[in-house]
Formats: C-alpha cells, sequence, structure tokens
C-alpha cells in the first residue's frame, strides 16, 4: 500500500530496510506509551512478520506502514483488515513523532485512510485507546471515531489503573 497524501505526506508499507528508524520511533513510542503498561507495544520487525493478531487473525491481513513527511520518517501504523468482519478495518497503533506532532499530520492521515477503506469497499474503522491518553481520545472523537464499542479495564480505573476504550468510525463520502 501507498498513499501520496496533501503537505508532503507518504504512507506506505514499511520495509526490512526501514528497522533502524522504526526502531527509534518505537523506542519514543514506547516512551510515549509508558502510562499504559497494560498494552505494551509490538516491536515493528514483529509487526513486519504477523503482528499482533486478533483470535483466529490472519497475518497477510496485518500491515505496518511508515509514515513520511519530507522524505523523513516521522511515525508508523499498523492496521488490521477485515475484522471482525470484512468489511472493518482496525488501527492498533498510530504514532507520530514529537517533532512531526500538532502540524496536522495525523488528521490529514486518518481523513485519507478513512476516504481510501471507503473507496475499497469497508464500512467503518476501529481503534482502541487508553482512557489515561485524554490527547488521544479528543482526537479520535474529532473524527469521527464516536461509536463506543467496548470498554477494557484491570479492575478499578484510577490514577494506577488502566483501562481502554474501543471506538468505532462509520466510513462514508
Amino acid at each position: 500500500m501507498k498513499l501520496q497524501l496533501d503537505c508532503g505526506i507518504i504512507v506506505k508499507t514499511s520495509l526490512e530496510s526501514e528497522l533502524p528508524e522504526l526502531d527509534d520511533l518505537y523506542c519514543e513510542a514506547c516512551g510515549y506509551f509508558k502510562f499504559d503498561s497494560a498494552r505494551p507495544l509490538i516491536h515493528p520487525k514483529s509487526c513486519m512478520h504477523g503482528g499482533d493478531l486478533p483470535p483466529g487473525g490472519r497475518p497477510e491481513n496485518y500491515e505496518l506502514l511508515s509514515i513520511y513527511v519530507g522524505g523523513v520518517m516521522v511515525g508508523y501504523l499498523a492496521l488490521y483488515r477485515e475484522f471482525p468482519s470484512k468489511e472493518m478495518v482496525q488501527i492498533p497503533l498510530l504514532f507520530i513523532s514529537e517533532r512531526a506532532r500538532r502540524c496536522g499530520f495525523g488528521s490529514i492521515i486518518v481523513k485519507s485512510l478513512k476516504q481510501y477503506f471507503y473507496e475499497t469497499g469497508y464500512h467503518s474503522m476501529r481503534i482502541l485507546v487508553s482512557l489515561r491518553n485524554w490527547g488521544a481520545l479528543r482526537f479520535w472523537y474529532s473524527h469521527g471515531f464516536d461509536r463506543i464499542l467496548c470498554i477494557e479495564s484491570d479492575g478499578d480505573i484510577s490514577d494506577d489503573g488502566n483501562g481502554s476504550i474501543g471506538l468505532e468510525c462509520l466510513l462514508s463520502k
């Protein structure tokens, strides 16, 4: 998959040759998501070889994508197609480096992915967000992920607890 978007953004299938850059982003992402110990990140190399599959998932439906702006890798995302049904796509992870955050790149990427998957026959996109990640919750909600699918927690959702919310966006023109 390769998408060329506005502002010089390119989102494309990750390659083994990109692992050094992906490793750097992975280390940054681990630091960023350290508050969410209940869901450790999957290393990019593992993502390239099947990823974090759902129950009964097929490796061929999982894809790691590198995000470039102006020829510089600034993030990555994971996609899982056709789960829990054929017309759905999940985004298990979207990470944009601190140096490229708050520039509108995430919005351009999500809008473009929604359009791409709508045009290729998908009806909805799903995500899972930590309840402690207020910025991400605002971001996804502002992009139409407003249908609550589930709330998961490791018990008490408090300052020391962890929990996630599954959200869905119905795709349309």
